[in-house]
């Protein structure tokens, strides 16, 4: 059985009760199944404070730091192994 083809949604849900997080540092672990465990902390004076735990594919993943050195014109050495074509918005 071939594997369904991923397609984008057809609008964008936007959940207003979110709050935005401020973040200080990233900690992320390599899964041997193609996901990574990715740890949001901020740092606060006598603690660091966990604010978010994600699970992601690499894929995905790929796909977003594509768009983070877009956005933020750094561009490590090693190219990303990202299938997905970014462009970036103005």
């Amino acid at each position: 059985m071939p594997a369904k083809k991923r397609t984008a949604p057809q609008e964008f849900k936007i959940n207003d009760h979110l709050p935005t997080l401020h973040i200080d540092d990233i900690y992320l672990v390599h899964r041997t199944d193609k996901m990574n465990f990715i740890r949001l902390i901020v740092t606060l004076p006598d603690i660091n404070s966990e604010q978010a735990r994600i699970m992601i594919s690499d894929e995905d993943l790929h796909r977003i730091i594509d768009n983070l050195c877009l956005w933020t014109s750094y561009y490590p050495k090693i190219p990303s192994k990202s299938k997905k074509k970014v462009t970036k918005k103005s």
